[in-house]
């Protein structure tokens, strides 16, 4: 989450937003568009970034999990 979180204080992405709504919106990547205002494969786009970043799979149950959880836990850190 680290990785994302620079690349979105240089301005440059909104990774970390766009996971939040993916998650928020059950794993739904229209869904998750809609929410943030923005086209679809603007979406998979994006998502496409993070897993070549990280080097998940978001296709894969068990690394969604591992996921999720790290932004959480980012998340609360960062309130800290």
């Amino acid at each position: 989450m680290k990785q994302l979180s620079a690349l979105d204080s240089e301005g440059q992405t909104e990774y970390l937003p766009t996971l939040r709504a993916y998650f928020a919106c059950g794993a739904n990547q229209l869904s998750a568009a809609k929410e943030l205002c923005i086209h679809r494969t603007t979406m998979a786009y994006r998502l496409q970034k993070i897993c070549e970043l990280t080097g998940a799979d978001l296709d894969d149950s068990q690394a969604m999990l591992h996921i999720q959880f790290s932004l959480e836990l980012f998340d609360y850190m960062e309130r800290l």
